[in-house]
């Protein structure tokens, strides 16, 4: 059985706009992924392999004062049944499952929207979340871009973290990867994912 990881790196923001040429906050990446649009997935890094690394990147803008409650959400086909392991890799630490959800409501943070991004639907994904901490503005961070598939190189001005995981599957025809998390700036916290 063939089976796939999408890798979304969509800047769907909640209470955010994008300035030209901006970072976004959170980003998903996966080395030797395809950008593109497939089927309803737009702005997605397409990788084939499994097990996959990822690279889950946090980036703070000028005013992010910190990036908390990051959690790496994977979309499986609904009803279907599998496993999924998350390793951290390269000093990432292993995540910690918060658990299994059905439906969108049982997990989705007090004043988030999702704006009805696929696959996090409830008749489309169950949903698999893990908790993967902080974010600290330690390293440079590029701009994984999923749109034009291409690696914009760091901005000087910006500073983040990269964190690397290896997500392996079975049973699951393909999991979806997506990040959110609680960024507080000067102007208070909100949710934001990729």
């Amino acid at each position: 059985m063939k089976t796939n990881l999408m890798v979304m790196s969509a800047a769907v923001m909640f209470v955010f706009t994008v300035p030209v040429l901006a970072v976004p906050t959170f980003q998903v990446y996966s080395g030797g992924a395809i950008a593109g649009d497939f089927g309803p997935d737009q702005d997605t890094w397409l990788a084939t392999s499994n097990p996959a690394d990822i690279i889950v990147a946090g980036t703070f803008s000028s005013n992010t004062l910190s990036l908390t409650e990051v959690t790496l959400l994977l979309s499986v086909p609904d009803s279907t049944t599998g496993t999924i392991s998350v390793t951290g890799l390269n000093g990432a630490s292993n995540p910690s499952f918060l658990g299994m959800f059905t439906t969108i409501a049982g997990f989705e943070p007090a004043g988030a929207n999702f704006n009805n991004h696929y696959p996090m639907q409830d008749n489309v994904s169950d949903f698999h979340l893990y908790d993967i901490g902080e974010f600290f503005p330690i390293q440079p961070v590029a701009d994984y871009n999923a749109e034009t598939g291409i690696i914009l190189p760091p901005n000087p001005n910006l500073s983040g973290q990269l964190k690397e995981y290896q997500i392996e599957f079975d049973g699951f025809e393909q999991v979806h990867v997506d990040v959110f998390g609680l960024v507080t700036s000067q102007n208070g916290p909100n949710i934001r994912t990729a």
